[in-house]
């Protein structure tokens, strides 16, 4: 049964307010005004699904921190009726089971705190969420903390301190490509695995230890380092596995895959077997035919060059926005151009194009 109710709620040490509870059989509400001890009882969701969990806030006056705060709770293991998650205060971890759900819930937005350090076992396993971002300072992603969910894309911020991605982490989901960020240096069996619409994984040169079976089928994989141990079938059933000229790939090989192997210069990837050039490493895994290859090095650098200024470049005739249009085929198909942008756009590879100016 729903009703409406006015609570105080105690969560993680600071008095909040929750209006609008939804309250049901499987729920049980408390009052906690002024409480020191109901803890976990106090649960709250708004009448549109929405959670907000409030971590510590107030300031020691003794030494100016803030306190570090852990929602480690079961408060909406199996609960069906939040669809939107957003941490408040400084949370340095999210716990085991937090938003685990049996079937496929209905939380399909999550908004995590700059304070986050850890994403506990199995937090958001089944959700139905499409998308989300690792703040910067997030070191581990636990066993499980994504599995199952539908999730598209994932985000890691710039500086990201991201170190472990632990075993099945991003297992059974619906990613399409993914760029793990420089200083992550575990990898654990099966992190990806069963993610049956990665076309991607690069994996940056700061790794030493990958697991089993790492990713599905399909799967291309570029390895940026020269790896210190690895599983004896890390690599199984993937798609192509790319490594750079002297790294430990092997290892990870059945007796019946091979290596293609790489080199990198000034951002600049070159393929080993045919020297085809290649602006991302993105770009060298998602080519088909020479389709993503630059002419020479020097168009790639300056693409490269283009992209980080975040102007747009011109391949084959048509105008791309950044490298990871180019690798998804997104092109502008239609554009009127001042004269500073059409000096802009050509300048890159110095293709000749017919312009339009406003």
């Amino acid at each position: 049964m729903k009703k409406t109710l006015w609570i105080a709620s105690l969560v993680l040490g600071t008095i909040v307010v929750s209006e609008n509870v939804l309250a049901d059989s499987e729920i049980t509400y408390e009052t906690c005004t002024g409480c020191s001890s109901c803890g976990t009882k106090c649960r709250y969701i708004n009448n549109n699904g929405k959670v907000t969990v409030y971590g510590p806030t107030q300031t020691n006056p003794t030494t100016g921190q803030i306190p570090e705060g852990s929602y480690t709770t079961w408060d909406f293991f199996n609960n069906y009726d939040v669809t939107e998650v957003e941490f408040k205060g400084n949370i340095t971890s999210i716990g085991y089971n937090s938003f685990y759900t049996y079937g496929r819930s209905n939380l399909s937005k999550v908004t995590l705190p700059e304070s986050l350090k850890t994403i506990g076992s199995e937090a958001f396993v089944n959700s139905a969420i499409t998308e989300i971002t690792i703040p910067k300072n997030v070191t581990t992603i636990s066993n499980g903390a994504f599995r199952g969910s539908t999730l598209q894309n994932v985000t890691f911020e710039e500086g990201s301190h991201l170190t472990t991605v632990e075993r099945n982490a991003f297992g059974h989901t619906n990613l399409k490509n993914v760029v793990l960020p420089y200083g992550v240096t575990t990898i654990g069996d099966n992190a990806f695995n069963a993610a049956m619409e990665l076309e991607s994984l690069v994996i940056p040169s700061s790794v030493n230890s990958i697991g089993a079976v790492i990713a599905s089928r399909n799967c291309k994989i570029l390895i940026e380092g020269t790896l210190e141990q690895v599983s004896s079938n890390a690599f199984v059933n993937s798609g192509g596995v790319y490594c750079m000229e002297g790294a430990n790939c092997e290892a990870g090989l059945y007796s019946t895959q091979h290596v293609n192997y790489f080199t990198k210069t000034d951002g600049v990837y070159q393929k080993s077997a045919d020297g085809t050039y290649f602006a991302s490493a993105e770009l060298m895994l998602a080519d088909k035919g020479g389709d993503k290859a630059c002419k020479s090095i020097d168009e790639c650098k300056k693409i490269i060059a283009a992209a980080n200024a975040k102007q747009m470049f011109i391949v084959g005739g048509k105008f791309y926005n950044s490298l990871n249009d180019w690798v998804k085929g997104t092109y502008n198909k239609k554009r009127i151009y001042t004269i500073q942008e059409a000096n802009q756009v050509s300048a890159p590879t110095g293709n000749r194009v017919s312009l339009r100016y406003k």
